[in-house]
């Protein structure tokens, strides 16, 4: 039984550590389009013309629903469109960040 529980301890670590790893290569190796506010932040991860994640703090953001969007209208148009609705619905700005 003590077998079972250590194979399965060390099976869950491995998990958890192959996932902090394509999180941070995803994160780390993405442009990002940061638009900051009073009423909440995001920042559009992208590469190569799609994009590949967000990261939000008081915003709903619909990932699935924007990359959809994005791939429809290409990443520049789809990152201009987004700041003219942030720029319009917060009091904030937006700008990049290259890696």
């Amino acid at each position: 039984m003590k077998k079972i529980f250590k194979f399965l301890l060390i099976f869950v670590i491995v998990i958890i550590i192959i996932a902090a790893a394509i999180i941070a290569f995803v994160f780390f190796n993405s442009d990002k389009y940061v638009c900051k506010s009073k009423e909440g932040n995001i920042t559009i991860l992208y590469r190569d013309g799609k994009i590949t994640g967000n990261t939000a703090k008081n915003i709903n953001y619909d990932l699935k629903e924007q990359q959809e969007r994005a791939e429809k209208v290409g990443i520049e148009e789809y990152l201009k469109e987004f700041k003219q609705w942030f720029e319009s619905n917060t009091s904030g700005t937006c700008e990049y960040e290259k890696k």
